[in-house]
């Protein structure tokens, strides 16, 4: 569907990784991870020469987005990918079946919802979104609102095997192990209660409540 061509385009075209001569993709994992996903449901490198970049607003850990503006269809549409909670808040629209509306209250909560169930199985998710502009521009951080939704994708990032092993040696040694991950807090309490860091009376505290807390 059109709905899912945009979501498919989103994860090729707003990233950097890249596919090798030899058939390999090289890159961030969570990103090879994304193409790999569009390449199986049969979209082909071809997409990369048929919308080429022309700007970028590049991932950092602060803003936690990542948004280029492409060539698309005849248009210069801006493609988001990011962190759920960042996003959400500057999403205007929503794109569904029946084209795309304002976004209302019982979306944002739909959404929200299926977010938390994602997390709370332990997987991580990021959440995608784009914007028209009648125009080339160069992109700023200002622009990075005003988004119509396109969906979300969840990705798994197991835990090692011999993860839970090392974490009891370490509690049996009466070292108190600690994880820190840049994972949302809902999916990194999951992975941690999976290997024994994570036991019931814990608390998982995000960067910005940590910033506050005196040494």
């Amino acid at each position: 569907t059109e709905d899912f061509k945009k979501l498919a385009y989103n994860c090729m075209l707003c990233n950097d990784s890249r596919l090798l001569e030899t058939g390999e993709l090289a890159g961030d994992p969570t990103e090879t991870a994304l193409v790999d996903m569009a390449l199986k449901l049969n979209y082909a490198q071809t997409v990369y020469n048929e919308n080429p970049r022309v700007e970028e607003v590049p991932f950092d850990s602060d803003r936690k987005l990542m948004s280029t503006l492409n060539n698309y269809d005849n248009k210069n549409i801006m493609f988001t990918k990011g962190a759920f909670d960042v996003l959400l808040d500057r999403i205007k629209f929503i794109k569904t079946s029946e084209g795309v509306r304002p976004i209302t209250y019982e979306d944002k909560q739909n959404i929200i919802n299926t977010n938390r169930e994602l997390s709370e199985n332990g997987l991580r998710v990021l959440a995608f979104a784009y914007r028209e502009f009648e125009n080339s521009k160069e992109l700023t951080l200002d622009d990075e609102n005003e988004y119509t939704f396109i969906g979300l994708i969840s990705m798994i990032d197991p835990p090692r095997e011999e993860s839970a092993p090392a974490v009891a040696d370490c509690i049996t040694a009466g070292i108190r192990p600690v994880m820190i991950t840049g994972d949302h807090k809902i999916t990194a309490t999951a992975i941690a209660k999976q290997i024994g860091i994570f036991k019931d009376g814990d608390r998982a505290v995000e960067g910005i409540e940590l910033e506050k807390m005196t040494d």
